[in-house]
């Protein structure tokens, strides 16, 4: 029986070239999406790498975000309604807060700087009164040797010309870092738009939108926590050196100027503003001691009950375990000032995963800063 070969150009030949066709556009798709994948994974890792070697410059310069929203907020609302330039605006702004500082300075920085140096004299019979508190307690001769020896093995380790050196290297340290975050502010608060159109326009034309309302929300996130901050230091902070100057405690104002800052750090700020308001009132009797302890649990109630309800309706409201944590890393990575920024860093991080990923990703309703909510 003779074998049908089958012709060119039959059904059997076309199907087998097209089905060949087709398997390149797949196969080059395949290739570009792995290509993406790892070049997006080698963008990240090197961004993480820069991030990790050049901490301190990220850390600085998210300070002066924070300090650029601070003073584009206010201009901005100036602008808008007095149809002034917003760079006059701004100029206004930044002039009302140095005003304010100068005069803060003129007529309370005489009595904080005598205050700091009287406490810094008071120091030593500070520690040995303290040191004789601790020996009244079990295992406080112990405690007591260990204090001893610290402070012989750190006179004995450094001397006048090494600590002259270091303060002088630290305060200028200090001078330049706080003049790079103040000029960088300053130059994002004078065109907040522009900036925030270039970050726009980094993403994909039809992800722009999406992009744009995201970056809204992170700046209507910061505002409402600098606005809480602000609400918060200033009660505290007045509150504290008004009762403490009632109760007759030692430094007051500079304590009170102690308990404002402190607000930066959720949870832990209170504590160690306490600290040292309780060790001062300690040297005067275990009845001053009372009174301070009442005045700050006073504070912090009033504090929780009047100003963190109106706070939370504006600022993201992080859960407490979220706070902690935020806190934690950030005294770890980045130390004291970490401390200060890891409230509106984790804030941006929240809002990001409820506006991307909980929303975008999964379609779920979510309750965002300033009473929006996107279902």
């Amino acid at each position: 029986m003779p074998t049908v070969t089958p012709a060119k150009g039959t059904a059997i030949d076309k199907q087998a070239k097209a089905t060949a066709a087709s398997a390149v556009p797949e196969q080059r798709s395949l290739t570009s999406r792995t290509l993406t994948v790892l070049s997006l994974t080698t963008l990240f890792i090197v961004a993480a790498l820069l991030v990790w070697n050049a901490a301190a410059i990220f850390l600085l310069a998210f300070i002066g975000f924070l300090l650029a929203v601070a003073l584009a907020t206010p201009a901005a609302a100036i602008a808008a309604r007095t149809r002034v330039p917003h760079w006059v605006a701004l100029g206004l702004i930044t002039l009302t807060i140095l005003g304010l500082l100068f005069a803060g300075a003129w007529f309370a920085g005489d009595q904080i700087v005598t205050q700091l140096v009287g406490l810094i004299e008071d120091l030593p019979a500070i520690v040995d009164r303290l040191q004789d508190l601790f020996a009244r307690m079990p295992g406080g001769d112990w405690l007591r040797e260990r204090i001893e020896a610290a402070e012989f093995d750190a006179v004995a380790d450094v001397g006048m010309i090494t600590q002259v050196t270091a303060s002088l290297a630290g305060l200028l340290e200090a001078l330049v870092r706080i003049t790079f975050v103040v000029f960088f502010a300053l130059f994002l608060a004078s065109a907040p738009k522009r900036y925030r159109d270039g970050l726009v326009r980094l993403a994909p034309p039809r992800s722009q939108p999406r992009v744009r309302e995201v970056a809204d929300q992170l700046g209507i996130t910061i505002q409402g926590w600098i606005l809480g901050q602000l609400a918060s230091m200033l009660l505290v902070g007045i509150l504290a050196t008004l009762g403490l100057l009632i109760i007759g405690v030692q430094y007051a104002l500079l304590l009170g100027l102690v308990a404002g800052l402190a607000e930066l750090i959720p949870i832990f700020g209170p504590i160690f503003a306490y600290i040292p308001a309780a060790i001062v009132a300690l040297l005067a009797g275990p009845q001053q001691l009372l009174w301070v302890t009442l005045l700050y649990v006073i504070i912090q109630q009033l504090e929780g009950n009047l100003i963190q309800p109106v706070v939370q309706r504006f600022a993201i409201d992080l859960p407490r375990p979220l706070t902690v944590l935020a806190i934690l890393l950030g005294a770890s990575l980045f130390g004291v000032l970490g401390m200060f920024v890891a409230t509106p860093l984790m804030a941006i991080v929240l809002v990001l995963v409820k506006m991307l990923y909980l929303h975008d990703t999964l379609g779920q309703p979510v309750e965002l800063p300033g009473g929006r909510s996107e279902g």
